[in-house]
């Protein structure tokens, strides 16, 4: 709440004191003064009160006009008593005309009295009119037990000196009433409160003494009781030129009831007055107003009660009102936005008044109403808000509320609760000014215990307001701050070109992404920056800005060449914008964004998708397309085209054996080759794993096609270094040319048929597509699948041949030989199946289950012999088995399972595995000699023998080929042959077996060059289980060594 600062002092006061003290003694020192004196202090008075009502300005004269009636009155009845007294010479008038005057007084003084309380409190205060009610009752007591009854029991008075003399004790019980009730109701006394006070308690006093002067019948004018009357006629006079009179008629803030230590004291000692007045009368001898006391009693006991049981609430009320404030600060306090603030002082609003109430906001210049309870049409004007503030503003900023009706705040409201309910505008204050409104309506609203906390709860609404405000300016101005700095380091860059289309104004970013000095491109024309092949587009784009789409103010988008300082060409995708009305911009805005290291990336990210990331030729997507390129190119009077497909057949081998780096390295120098041999105008591309694709333009016929496939076959058959060591590449080429198909897929697919033949025709060779492959093609398909099955069905069964020992002409061992139960075909041989196999995927599973059958089926024949010898049983292992990482852990497991002794089994493998001398096949071929695993080389003499490999591999036996045992008897450089691998295996210790033994004189000749071991037809076919063990059991089985003189398997 503002205080109104309080008003200049005026001489009018002093003026008055100076006339009144000569006066004053003239009157009291005069042993007997003339009566005009005392009617000049009436009169003085009298002038007093007028003069300060009209000087002072207070904002309710009424109150003050009835007082200076009230002291006309009293005047007047000074004056007719005189004149009764003095002009018509009557002994003591009484009753007379000037006792009305006298009574006429009261109830004018009491009313200006009542005003006052009216105005200061003007919601009223129930408490206050219960003290006062306490103290005039017990005061009453007195009056009435010793100046009214008495006056009633007197028999000497008339009825009508008994109704006037009754009159003055009960006026004056009046007058101290009221001015009790002033005292109390209120905190703010000022000196012209307490001149009010002083002057009543004179008049009561002398009224008093005068009563009971009267009832002695005594009375005469001139005595010491007219200093009661003095006093009163000085006071109130002074009252009224009181600089501070005016604050008397100031409404004060209503605040929950307080009571003050000497508060309670006078409400606890005046209820003593009806005991003490019968203890006073007992200690006299008298018994007399029991009755008069008793009743007195009761009533004032009925006030305490009723007065502490309304201090009770209160402090109910205050408790629950504090909680509510308490809680309510905490929610405006944790606010973020306006709503919010709005909903909490809807919630206290109503925890204030324990009902339900309107609650309607109004801030701004002009007021407009942000927030409205009962009206969802928020954030509207209202103009009678405006002219409601001027109205109550001076009300507003002294006590910060106004009780009004809906009528005077507006036909909208009005309209809603009704023209005469009653609404509490609350000041919302900022700045010592008012910025906004909250009008509260329901019940409850006006009640002094309600109206403090509704003013509270305004403050704290218009602070929480403020604060979300300035919450709100700070992030803003942080944003500004932040795209500020977002702005001038931003990597795009911003350029405003005028009219002219000359430069006025670059980002730093221009700096940073061009190398342009701060200040240097200021001025330049864009003719100047752009790259000249880009120019043309640059001016036409600006032109199209600038005249055809001003009136949108957008722009289209181009991309533009730019040199940066170091001369390094950027590319800089750009977008314009027409500001040239904008004064704030007020040209043409044109935003470059960098970007050449995406065009780069996109130009590398297309060159990966059309290239392989190994040898950098052309991948299969790209070589489909200039292969469907070259067919539409070519018609019927150009020559053909060829496609080649080239597979190397030693590929997966060197990439098991040697890894995968050595693999990629084998593949980057195949490319290499076949990108030197080929001509210009022909295409190699890489179309995965092994397989290359070339594209050869203009062939005359199959033949030439054929020849450029010879061609690059004689280019791959030198070895490659990788890594330091030769390795040789062979390779199988299918061709094809357009005379056989039209679509780039087709004669893809046909010259993969034609390599698959050359891969079946023995690897390394050229062969033509033929219409007939396609047939191949799909039975290799169905193989396949049909492999797939038998594995999943456990189609695949082991064929036994023995190995005989010739010497002895007893079985030593078995060779595991795999078959197919074909469900439809029958039993196929291995010749059939076994190439699908090892070029598929199959090759390590089918491999492991060969291995686990036959030494579970070798483990059952130990000890069945009629010596009870070790018969062992030897196995082929593919170079696909070999070098898999996990292929010793199938073997040994294999060996556990089955408790088959490790020198029982010989894993026959050929003379190809050794040549690469892989270090894996290496580890594996020592790890399984060191547990007694027996190996032997097959097909011996065929392929790269070498006598380096026989000491650099532990090898056991040797198997002659069978195309050598064939010509034994027949060709001397067959059985030269022979005889040299037996001389071999001699040396070296190893046991030589000879292979497809037919006839007795193949045997005969074997045993002359000293070869102790055979098997073949002569001896067996290859046999079930069942049928192979009745074989054993017909024939001797002595014990097999790796000595010359011993048995092999």
């Amino acid at each position: 709440m503002l205080a109104v600062a309080p008003r200049r002092p005026r001489p009018w006061l002093l003026l008055y004191a100076i006339v009144a003290v000569p006066l004053y003694v003239s009157y009291v020192a005069l042993p007997d003064a003339p009566r005009y004196l005392w009617t000049a202090i009436g009169l003085l008075s009298l002038t007093g009160l007028v003069v300060g009502t009209v000087v002072n300005r207070p904002r309710r004269r009424l109150p003050w006009w009835l007082a200076t009636l009230g002291v006309a009155a009293l005047m007047a009845g000074d004056t007719t008593y005189d004149l009764l007294t003095a002009v018509f010479g009557q002994l003591n008038p009484y009753p007379s005309a000037a006792d009305g005057f006298y009574l006429a007084m009261y109830p004018l003084l009491a009313g200006g009295l009542l005003v006052l309380v009216r105005v200061i409190k003007p919601l009223g205060d129930r408490h206050a009119a219960i003290d006062a009610s306490i103290v005039t009752v017990a005061l009453g007591l007195l009056v009435w037990v010793y100046l009214v009854e008495p006056y009633t029991q007197d028999a000497t008075l008339t009825w009508g000196q008994k109704a006037v003399s009754i009159s003055y004790p009960l006026g004056d019980v009046l007058i101290l009433a009221v001015l009790v009730r002033l005292l109390i109701g209120t905190e703010r006394r000022p000196y012209s409160l307490w001149l009010l006070g002083i002057g009543t308690v004179g008049l009561l006093a002398s009224d008093t003494v005068y009563g009971l002067i009267q009832l002695n019948g005594s009375w005469t004018t001139g005595s010491l009781v007219d200093l009661g009357w003095m006093v009163f006629y000085g006071a109130w006079g002074a009252a009224a030129l009181s600089p501070d009179m005016a604050r008397l008629t100031e409404p004060v803030r209503p605040t929950p009831q307080q009571i003050s230590s000497r508060r309670l004291l006078l409400l606890a000692l005046v209820p003593l007055a009806a005991p003490g007045l019968l203890l006073w009368e007992f200690s006299r001898g008298g018994s007399g107003h029991v009755l008069e006391t008793a009743a007195t009693a009761a009533v004032l006991f009925l006030l305490v009660s009723l007065r502490l049981k309304g201090l009770v609430n209160a402090a109910r009320e205050a408790t629950h009102r504090e909680y509510a404030m308490r809680r309510t600060g905490e929610a405006l306090v944790a606010a973020s936005d306006p709503d919010t603030v709005h909903r909490v002082g809807l919630a206290a609003l109503a925890d204030v008044t324990c009902h339900s109430a309107r609650l309607v906001i109004a801030t701004g210049l002009p007021l407009r109403v942000v927030f409205d309870s009962g009206d969802a049409h928020r954030n509207r004007a209202d103009a009678d808000l405006d002219p409601l503030l001027r109205r109550h503003e001076h009300e507003l900023l002294s006590q910060q509320f106004v009780l009004t009706t809906a009528a005077l705040c507006g036909p909208a409201l009005a309209a809603a609760i009704g023209a005469d309910e009653t609404v509490l505008l609350a000041a919302m204050v900022r700045d010592e000014r008012i910025s906004g409104l909250l009008m509260a309506h329901g019940p409850g609203v006006d009640r002094p215990e309600s109206i403090d906390p509704i003013c509270t709860l305004a403050s704290q609404m218009m602070l929480a307001l403020d604060s979300i405000e300035l919450t709100a300016q700070v992030a803003e101005r942080r944003s500004e701050a932040h795209f500020r700095s977002l702005f001038q380091h931003a990597a795009d860059i911003i350029l405003v070109f005028d009219e002219q289309l000359r430069l006025r104004f670059n980002t730093p970013s221009a700096q940073t992404v061009l190398g342009w000095e701060p200040e240097g491109p200021r001025g330049r024309t864009v003719d100047s920056m752009v790259l000249a092949e880009d120019l043309s587009k640059a001016r036409l784009l600006l032109g199209r800005v600038l005249v055809g789409e001003r009136r949108t103010g957008r722009g289209p988008s181009d991309e533009w060449r730019i040199v940066d300082r170091s001369g390094r060409v950027r590319l800089f995708e750009v977008s314009c914008r027409n500001l040239v009305d904008d004064p704030s911009v007020g040209g043409v805005v044109v935003t470059l964004h960098d970007i050449t290291e995406r065009r780069q990336l996109e130009s590398d990210l297309a060159y990966q998708a059309f290239h392989d990331s190994l040898t950098q030729l052309p991948n299969r997507a790209m070589f489909l397309e200039r292969v469907e390129r070259a067919l539409v190119c070519s018609g019927p009077e150009r020559e053909p085209i060829a496609v080649l497909l080239i597979d190397l057949d030693n590929f997966k081998i060197i990439n098991d054996t040697r890894g995968h780096a050595a693999g990629d390295a084998l593949l980057a120098s195949v490319g290499q080759r076949l990108q030197a041999a080929l001509r210009p105008s022909d295409s190699c591309a890489r179309l995965g794993g092994d397989e290359f694709a070339v594209l050869v333009d203009g062939v005359s016929s199959d033949e030439e096609a054929c020849e450029v496939a010879s061609r690059l076959l004689e280019h791959l058959r030198p070895p490659f270094d990788i890594g330091g060591e030769s390795v040789h590449a062979g390779a199988s080429f299918g061709v094809t040319t357009s005379a056989y198909g039209q679509q780039a897929a087709e004669l893809l697919l046909q010259a993969d048929l034609a390599m698959y033949a050359a891969k079946d025709a023995g690897k390394g060779g050229v062969e033509f597509f033929r219409p007939a492959l396609i047939d191949v093609m799909q039975l290799r398909a169905r193989t396949v699948s049909e492999l797939e099955r038998a594995v999943e069905q456990d189609q695949f069964v082991l064929h036994y041949q023995p190995i005989i020992a010739l010497d002895a002409s007893a079985v030593v061992g078995f060779e595991a030989l795999i078959r197919w139960q074909h469900p439809e075909r029958g039993l196929l041989a291995p010749h059939d199946f076994i190439d699908v196999v090892e070029d598929s995927d199959l090759a390590i599973s089918v491999g492991a289950w060969v291995i686990d059958r036959a030494v579970e089926q070798a483990a059952q024949w130990q000890g069945t012999g009629p010596d009870s010898g070790l018969l062992k049983i030897g196995v082929n292992v593919t170079p696909h088995e070999f070098a898999h990482p996990g292929f010793v852990d199938v073997v040994l497991t294999a060996l556990e399972r089955h408790g088959l002794p490790h020198e029982a089994l010989v894993l026959e493998i050929t003379e190809r595995i050794l040549a690469g001398g892989d270090p894996q096949i290496v580890r594996a071929m020592t790890q399984l000699h060191d547990v007694g695993v027996h190996l032997a080389i097959d097909d011996f003499g065929t392929g790269y023998s070498a006598l380096g490999y026989l000491r650099r591999f532990p090898v056991s036996i040797l198997k002659i080929d069978r195309s050598f045992v064939d010509g034994i008897g027949t060709s001397g450089d067959d059985r030269a042959l022979v005889e040299a691998i037996v001389r071999l295996g001699e040396t070296f210790g190893l046991d030589v077996v000879a292979e497809g033994v037919e006839t007795e004189q193949q045997r005969d000749e074997l045993v002359r060059l000293g070869c102790h071991f055979a098997q073949g037809y002569h001896y067996s076919r290859p046999l079930p289980a069942a049928q192979a063990t009745r074989f054993v059991h017909e024939w001797s089985t002595p014990r097999l060594t790796t000595t010359p003189a011993s048995a092999a398997g």
